[in-house]
């Protein structure tokens, strides 16, 4: 593990950390399931485990959206909404809808699968190049990502890449991260640096099943990976190639690294990553880099129900009521997390158990 990290990577991974405070802090986000429609199978969809909803009704999805305007105003707080599915380009009235985004000026994003942008592009460009980001899923090289989201799917990918920046589109990649293919994080992530392809956001999260946990990452199979890869990323930050000038005219990262995963704000405390400044900052606001089910971010399904997280029993029934004032944030009782020094930078997942943490570290009152 090094500990002595090139400048640059600390001072980006300050900066993040701060950014990624203000976005929670300034952010009202619904992620809205609007179909089951899909041209993949991967095998770690959460789909396979609930019930077929079908598609969302339109005219009730734009009434959804313009409560959630209104509560956003309430709240003094930014609207963002990201449509997914299955493959949200699929949903027969996906036009309709982002006109009426665009109509009454609510930023959208789309969490998608590159086919149709590859093989469809004339039919849904006026949608990709009004949407404000495009996140396509990528978990591993070629032969384990074909494995999980079917054959094909990596080299498709790879070309909705390409066509999406050809077209200035922002673009976000999301790798999916179990006990099968984690290895290949930092196998994916330098395979695009070296094919110099410009990606506004990389991200890995951890795989989750009720009914597969012993695929599912532990805490300390979590530690390794942060180990490597900021071993990785120092010796990335070091060559000035890895770097390009945006339109900004500012030099930047060909691809932005994010550190999605709870326990790396108490591993860069460990390690002494974050100047004084930010952990202060950071460790006494309450809630702030932590779950995101304390935060005003939720699922919105093709019923309606309102989650606060898919992976535990979190649902909204009641959208008037949800409207009207009456949100709940996840209950953490008895949890292991709530009397712990990082308990407003992380509190792991709520969804799995957890009997003891390699980062418990006691709180002084």
């Amino acid at each position: 593990m090094i500990l002595d990290l090139d400048k640059k990577l600390k001072l980006y991974i300050n900066k993040w950390v701060l950014d990624r405070d203000n976005f929670f802090s300034d952010l009202l986000y619904f992620q809205i399931h609007i179909t089951n429609r899909c041209g993949n199978k991967c095998t770690h969809c959460y789909f396979h485990e609930i019930p077929t909803m079908g598609d969302i009704d339109f005219e009730e999805c734009c009434d959804f959206i313009l409560k959630s305007k209104d509560l956003a105003t309430r709240l003094n707080k930014k609207l963002k909404v990201d449509f997914i599915g299955g493959d949200p380009l699929l949903y027969p009235q996906i036009d309709a809808l982002v006109d009426f985004c665009l109509t009454n000026n609510v930023t959208y994003g789309l969490k998608c699968n590159p086919n149709e942008i590859v093989n469809n592009w004339e039919r849904i460009e006026s949608v990709i190049n009004n949407s404000n980001d495009i996140m396509l899923s990528i978990d591993g090289l070629e032969q384990t990502n074909d494995y999980i989201r079917g054959k094909g799917s990596f080299k498709t990918a790879l070309k909705g890449i390409q066509l999406l920046k050809e077209n200035n589109s922002m673009v976000r990649i999301h790798f999916t991260a179990s006990k099968k293919n984690n290895q290949e994080i930092i196998s994916l992530f330098d395979f695009l640096l070296n094919e110099n392809f410009i990606i506004d956001d990389f991200t890995w999260g951890r795989y989750w099943s009720a009914s597969d946990l012993e695929n599912v990452l532990t805490e300390d199979d979590l530690v390794i990976l942060f180990e490597k890869n900021i071993d990785y990323l120092n010796k990335v930050f070091c060559d000035k190639s890895h770097f390009y000038f945006n339109q900004e005219n500012r030099l930047v990262p060909k691809i932005f690294y994010s550190f999605k995963e709870h326990l790396w704000i108490p591993f860069f405390i460990e390690h002494n990553i974050l100047i004084d400044d930010v952990m202060n900052q950071i460790l006494k606001k309450k809630d702030c880099i932590n779950c995101t089910g304390t935060k005003d971010i939720y699922i919105v399904d093709q019923k309606f129900n309102i989650f606060n997280c898919r992976k535990i029993d979190t649902t909204y029934n009641n959208i008037d009521s949800f409207f009207s004032g009456k949100r709940h944030k996840l209950s953490f009782k008895n949890y292991l997390c709530n009397d712990c020094v990082y308990v407003n930078v992380c509190k792991s997942c709520l969804a799995i158990p957890k009997v003891s943490c390699i980062y418990y570290k006691k709180e002084v009152k």
